[in-house]
């Protein structure tokens, strides 16, 4: 199964999303908007029809969200193999957001 990439960036009607890479870069520099999406997740293993299926590494993903404080809303499905380094990607922003406002005891 190619990558879907159904929106990756703020574009208009027509523009070419922006590439995998690019979110991956943006990640690594800007909060996910945890208030908005992460009640739902940002990646769920149930595709945009409703089938979940457990078999992770050929199993279809769907990866969705928006950042905070900035505009670049991503909506992607593709191979759970094919899209790990943006799932890392996306655990990693999280993981830093969580020790960032974590108390210290």
């Amino acid at each position: 199964m190619k990558t879907l990439i159904k929106s990756n960036g703020s574009k208009w009607a027509g523009q070419e999303p922006d590439s995998i890479e690019e979110l991956i870069s943006v990640l690594a520099q800007h909060d996910l908007d945890l208030e908005n999406f992460a009640a739902n997740g940002f990646i769920s293993f149930k595709d945009s029809n409703g089938y979940s299926n457990r078999d992770y590494e050929e199993h279809t993903v769907h990866i969705f969200g928006n950042f905070r404080g900035i505009s670049h809303v991503f909506n992607l499905e593709g191979l759970y193999k094919n899209l790990r380094p943006l799932i890392e990607a996306i655990e990693k922003n999280i993981k830093d957001q969580c020790a960032r406002i974590q108390p210290r005891i």
